[in-house]
């Protein structure tokens, strides 16, 4: 379980750098204001301690052969990484926010290097 927390909480968190920075500034939503590109730090937070909720009652409500199982035959999650990387990296950079489109970039990276990214859909744009 202290993996998978060390791993969640800064991949929801780093999401979430990357996603409200580009909503506040669509005018999405609004914060009334904040540190981060108009996010107050307690946002972040709030979504640290959802990680926790969600890992804790994962490892509690399931047995852990059937989560595996699932995330291995998972085939679009990485997909819609790359839809959320494009999408709102690219509004981040549309509007300056450098950081979250330095975040979305470094998924993309990770994307990229992944062992189950789907390359085939790179191939048929090629064609």
């Amino acid at each position: 379980m202290w993996v998978r927390l060390a791993t969640v909480i800064p991949v929801v968190v780093a999401m979430d750098i990357v996603l409200d920075p580009g909503a506040v500034s669509l005018g999405f939503w609004d914060f009334g204001g904040g540190a981060f590109h108009g996010v107050p730090l307690s946002n972040y937070a709030g979504w640290v301690l959802s990680a926790v909720v969600a890992v804790v009652t994962l490892d509690r409500a399931f047995a852990a052969a059937g989560i595996h199982e699932r995330l291995r035959d998972c085939e679009f999650m990485l997909d819609d990484m790359v839809s959320f990387v494009i999408l709102w990296g690219s509004i981040n950079l549309w509007f300056g926010n450098l950081l979250p489109t330095a975040v979305a970039a470094a998924f993309g990276v990770g994307l990229v290097r992944a062992d189950r990214f789907d390359t085939r859909l790179f191939t048929q744009w090629r064609r």
